[in-house]
């Protein structure tokens, strides 16, 4: 796709490619439908399409802040993949043609949403089937169902439809729904949603669908859909998207010179992340190394955003207007972003931003003016962005960076209470990993020690873990077992569980990551594979074994017990022993304080 795509061409190819069919589709229809002459349906779809593709083939980023520029401008296509196939670069068919029922999967700030604009456009332009974008945040605030939401915003951009016609296009395979950010639906509303979206699916088998999200343990159970993982991104793809940033242009030769002197190599971990590649690309001149902790990141960036220039006026130093410090804006947009968090707001109205900015001066317990410190934080440090009459996070990590902040700050009995409300999400975003970072006492107090000791008792683990415990734990864990076959290919051949309880899960993996040397990858996988064998010799393919009638004795679960990877007795072990540690650095640190304060 060229950076100045024609939409007139595109459009009119797609138009011309598909306006029979869409016309025949409508003859079915009442007599006044009937009766519509084929050239109005073309300008109808003429103008939905241009509206898409002028909406979502143009927009802002991280470095474009001043006016919406087109998508390839500053975009690279990324890949995508499982462990069954690489997809370099796809579009839209390319995606498809894996699974007509797909889950693009990714983590924070790895380029989620600028995927499915390009996977959009593509769509286009391969003339295949109309495309409806649809954010599902937007069904936070809305008793409406999903299907009445798609029509509402089909009409939003000019293509005006009824009910009837809509569900017979759908019927017929006329349409793709491409439906973004569902990690960004409340909690109150995804199972109605995830309810709404399999319908769709069960009742429209010839409707391509295609949902973004983060991780997520809510899509363990979505079978019918097959699954694209964002991949990192290649030294190749870093320095084309590091070349497209508006940026200076010397310090962005120095940057890729040093990329490809090895300090992509040396930092994959992080380099490979399109946010943290540019947050890094902001704070390069000023950094004489780079941080190993992502909550140096964003320190870094949020002290260049403030301190040292406009990233995107080659050096003009914006006039603040709300008058506060570094420290103290810190404080406010802290606050502001603990309120936005908690309701699960990611994007939001001008008037709910001011109102947040009200509300947040009872937390941070400072003087100043609401529209003020809005300005600011749009026009100045570049942390929120306008689009249209909202209001929304440059990027939700650094949402998630400023809360793990207020925490940290927080008073004692209040950091407690908010650790344990926020720690549902410890595997969909990073406010807990970052808090890890900037208080890991905290973390653990709170956290980590009550959520492994309860596990504890509820596995009555009081010695050596033997089997029996184990077993115990992969009752409280998971609820089944089964070997696919009849699913999409991506899966297929897989040993898959159905959890029963995340929160255990969650505790075992946040330790693990923290604290735990993993064990080699080929240890792992080996381990995947006899556990998987085990299984499908002992009980066969498409069928699924419940946790509650499995034994100690029996040879599935010994293979679990014995796998050196994350199924087996050994994962649990080292995250128990890292348990102890904890408990045991905690006990030195208060014997040496009672040793300072006595003496």
């Amino acid at each position: 796709m060229t950076v100045d795509f024609d939409v007139n061409k595109i459009v009119a190819d797609f138009v011309q490619g598909n306006i029979d069919k869409l016309f025949a589709l409508a003859s079915q229809r009442a007599k006044g439908v009937r009766n519509l002459i084929k050239s109005k349906l073309a300008t109808t779809y003429a103008e939905y399409l241009s509206r898409l593709l002028d909406r979502y083939g143009r927009g802002k980023s991280f470095f474009v802040r001043s006016e919406p520029r087109s998508l390839y401008e500053y975009f690279v296509p990324l890949d995508l993949g499982n462990s069954y196939r690489q997809l370099s670069r796809p579009d839209a068919a390319d995606v498809f043609d894996v699974a007509t029922r797909m889950l693009l999967i990714g983590s924070g700030g790895s380029g989620k949403t600028m995927m499915m604009r390009h996977l959009l456009i593509s769509s286009i332009t391969s003339c295949a089937k109309v495309p409806v974008f649809f954010e599902l945040r937007q069904l936070n605030d809305s008793k409406t169902d999903l299907l009445t939401a798609l029509l509402g915003t089909l009409e939003a951009n000019g293509l005006n439809i009824d009910e009837a016609y809509f569900k017979l296009a759908l019927a017929a395979g006329h349409f793709t729904l491409i439906l973004d950010g569902f990690d960004e639906l409340e909690r109150s509303a995804r199972k109605r949603v995830t309810a709404e979206i399999h319908q769709l699916a069960s009742h429209y088998p010839d409707t391509w669908i295609l949902v973004s999200s983060r991780f997520d343990s809510e899509l363990e159970g979505w079978d019918d859909f097959a699954h694209l993982k964002v991949q990192p991104l290649t030294l190749a793809t870093a320095v084309e998207l590091v070349e497209k940033v508006p940026f200076d242009d010397e310090l962005k030769k120095k940057f890729v010179s040093d990329l490809q002197g090895g300090l992509f190599r040396q930092h994959r971990s992080f380099l490979s992340n399109p946010l943290l590649l540019s947050i890094l690309l902001l704070t390069y001149s000023d950094v004489a190394h780079i941080p190993n902790k992502l909550s140096l990141f964003f320190n870094q960036a949020y002290e260049s955003l403030f301190q040292k220039h406009d990233a995107l006026k080659g050096g003009f130093q914006r006039e603040r207007q709300s008058a506060l410090d570094i420290q103290d804006f810190s404080r406010a947009f802290a606050a502001f972003s603990i309120l936005s968090y908690d309701q699960r707001k990611f994007s939001f109205p001008t008037l709910q931003a001011l109102t947040y900015f009200d509300e947040a001066k009872t937390l941070c317990h400072l003087a100043y003016s609401s529209q003020a410190i809005l300005n600011d934080a749009v026009q100045a440090v570049c942390l929120l962005v306008e689009e249209g009459m909202n209001v929304t996070f440059a990027h939700r990590s650094f949402q998630e960076y400023f809360v793990a902040r207020f925490i940290q700050s927080a008073p004692p009995e209040s950091k407690e209470q908010l650790i344990r409300r926020f720690a549902p999400s410890v595997q969909s975003d990073s406010v807990l990993a970052l808090l890890h970072e900037i208080d890991a006492y905290s973390v653990e107090r709170y956290y980590i020690l009550p959520a492994l000791d309860g596990l504890r008792k509820r596995m009555k683990l009081t010695r050596a873990l033997g089997i029996t415990h184990f077993l115990r734990y992969v009752k409280l864990a998971y609820s089944s077992f089964e070997f696919q076959e009849d699913v999409p290919d991506e899966r297929r051949g897989e040993l898959s569980a159905t959890i029963r309880d995340s929160a255990a899960l969650y505790a075992i993996g946040f330790v693990s990551q923290r604290y735990c040397t993993r064990p080699d990858s080929d240890v792992v996988r080996g381990g995947v594979s006899d556990v998987r064998e085990a299984f499908r010799q002992l009980y066969g393919e498409n069928v699924k074994i419940e946790t509650r009638v499995l034994t100690s004795q029996n040879p599935f679960v010994r293979s679990l017990y014995a796998s050196p990877g994350f199924w087996g007795a050994d994962y649990l072990r080292r995250a128990f022993s890292a348990e102890e540690r904890i408990r045991a650095q905690h006990q030195s640190t208060r014997d040496s304080l009672v040793k300072i304060l006595k003496s």
